[in-house]
Formats: structure tokens, sequence, C-alpha cells
């Protein structure tokens, strides 16, 4: 009983960080287009392209670390 409802939190914050992950993955699309006036090499397009991908990153870590959660309580 109690298992399955920690395998229930485990699907929910699964699908919770798969949804940030397409979030965050089409903001880094938008993020990767230059700004009038701005060039690819500029710091603050650099730094954006960064943080954006850095958010990408960090809920694909997220999702692949509740999968390992959710194939342990199996």
């Amino acid at each position: 009983r109690r298992d399955d409802i920690r395998q229930q939190v485990l699907r929910d914050e699964i699908a919770s960080e798969r949804r940030g992950a397409q979030e965050a993955r089409r903001q880094l699309e938008l993020g990767r287009k230059l700004l009038p006036g701005e060039r690819a090499g500029d710091p603050g397009y650099q730094e954006r392209v960064k943080r954006l991908s850095e958010d990408v990153a960090r809920h694909e870590q997220n999702v692949a670390a509740v999968q390992r959660e959710l194939n342990n309580l199996r």
C-alpha cells in the first residue's frame, strides 16, 4: 500500500519533470534566437544560452534520477 502511494508520487514527479524539460527545451530554442543588434559572441547571449541549456540538463537529470528511484521500488 505504501509502495503504491510512493510509486504514484514518483510517476507524478516524473511527469512534471518531463513537462518541465519540454518547456525548458522550448525556451532554449527561443533563447537561441538572436535579438535585434545581438551577436552570437556577445556575453549576454552566451550567458542566456548557457543558463537555458543548464535548465534543460537539470530537468533531464531529474527525470533520470526519479526514474532510477521508481525502478528501485519495483
